[in-house]
């Protein structure tokens, strides 16, 4: 009953990054003592992931 009540930040619902971010219940508690806070590092990382395979995608593309 407990764990079916965890949910995650509002914010991360509709996120462009969601894709390319390693957020769960665990991570938002281990970052910020909350499950529905996130912590701007969280969402730095995955903007920064996403960007990295953008940029490895351009890069393959360029290769042909």
């Amino acid at each position: 009953e407990y764990v079916s009540g965890i949910r995650l930040p509002a914010k991360c619902t509709d996120c462009s990054y969601r894709n390319f971010c390693p957020v769960c219940a665990a991570v938002c508690k281990s970052e910020t003592g909350e499950f529905d806070k996130i912590s701007d590092y969280v969402c730095e990382f995955s903007k920064s992931g996403k960007r990295h395979v953008q940029e490895l995608a351009e890069e393959v593309r360029n290769e042909d």
